[in-house]
């Protein structure tokens, strides 16, 4: 007994021991972490030095700044895990070239993929985000012969920071042809590799597709059955898709391409799709006529207003008596489209009040915002 209970009060002081030195780690962390933002700013030009631009990246474990001025490049880094911080200087006119890249993020299409094994609904969402990602990187190149470090560079994971990474890569290429023309024979040999605007779902399309699946999970829990046939939340599933078409065609169409793959994925799992239960031919009717109705809702949003795209539900009747004539006279799937009218006109319209007030910000006077410097983590 005295035996246990020593090696409980010994084991006991060794947790207690953990757990403070746990917390030192934790304070100083803490600590480093708040002291990131000086980064950015302790950073003074020198005299007879003006500076021409910076582009600052925050992430989990630190940040990184490049400064760019009339005569050097500043190089700043800090790491939050390893409270490690550094700055490197080299002249400007050592730089031969600015060169910028951005593409799809690899790793989480690699998730994507791995997530084909898991369930749909997992499985839909991680394609979302995967092919939404992206990465952005713009860094300088310095000749090996000049240099203690080959280039300099900073990445971003985030899609808001993509035009900051392209204003920053402008003005490098200003800064350059500025030091060129002063001698002879300096060809500009920058290259940029940015891609414009790159693909996004948009806001009208996460919130359709998000809705449809939660309202299909909730389905599945609450009534053991998937369908666009159950009245009290099939409304959702039609609607949704609908509210989102009434902004664009696109719109309207993803969300409804994205919906179906919802409902039928959270209606059958995946071993069914290979075993005969799933009818593909009802299954492809219900798409078919999904689009139709996404289309048809863009259009009279386009053509008309945005007020009379939910009566594209009314060929939702066609889709039903595609499959049984009765049933599409039946009163409950009158009940569901007026329903599903009615619920593709309020997301229509909080799509749409959304849709203005970014507008509205995107047509501030460029003088009036601020000049990014920071990033937050991704």
């Amino acid at each position: 007994m005295n035996e246990l209970l020593t090696t409980l009060e010994s084991h006991g002081l060794q947790t207690f021991f953990g757990l403070v030195l746990l917390a030192s780690v934790l304070v100083v962390l803490l600590l480093n972490g708040r002291g990131l933002r000086a980064v950015s700013d302790s950073f003074q030009p020198a005299e007879g030095e003006s500076e021409i631009d910076r582009l600052s990246v925050r992430t989990l474990f630190g940040a990184s700044l490049l400064i760019v001025t009339t005569k050097r490049v500043v190089v700043e880094k800090r790491w939050l895990l390893l409270s490690h911080a550094s700055r490197k200087f080299f002249p400007l006119e050592d730089v031969h070239s600015v060169r910028t890249w951005s593409g799809l993020n690899l790793l989480l299409v690699a998730l994507a993929v791995y997530s084909l094994a898991w369930p749909v609904p997992v499985t839909l969402v991680a394609w979302m985000v995967a092919l939404e990602s992206t990465v952005a990187w713009v860094g300088l190149m310095v000749a090996w012969n000049r240099a203690p470090f080959g280039r300099a560079g900073l990445l971003s994971l985030r899609r808001s920071r993509h035009a900051d990474i392209q204003r920053f890569y402008d003005s490098l290429r200003s800064a350059l042809a500025g030091v060129r023309s002063g001698s002879a024979g300096g060809a500009d040999s920058t290259r940029s590799a940015s891609a414009g605007s790159r693909f996004a779902w948009g806001r009208a399309v996460w919130g359709s597709t998000l809705l449809v699946l939660l309202t299909a999970i909730a389905q599945r829990l609450t009534f053991g059955h998937v369908g666009y046939d159950e009245p009290w939340l099939a409304p959702v599933l039609l609607g949704a898709p609908v509210a989102a078409a009434a902004l664009s065609v696109r719109d309207g169409l993803w969300a409804a391409l994205l919906g179906w793959v919802a409902v039928y994925g959270v209606k059958f799992p995946a071993a069914q799709w290979s075993d005969g239960s799933v009818h593909g031919i009802q299954a492809g009717f219900v798409l078919l006529g999904v689009l139709v109705i996404g289309v048809l809702a863009g259009v009279l949003a386009r053509a008309v207003s945005r007020a009379v795209a939910p009566l594209a539900l009314l060929a939702w009747f066609a889709v039903v008596a595609s499959d049984d004539l009765a049933a599409a006279l039946d009163l409950r799937v009158a009940v569901i489209v007026t329903a599903a009218m009615a619920i593709a006109g309020l997301f229509s319209l909080a799509y749409s009040q959304g849709s203005e007030a970014a507008s509205t910000d995107a047509a501030a006077p460029a003088a009036e915002l601020p000049r990014p410097a920071t990033e937050s983590s991704p």
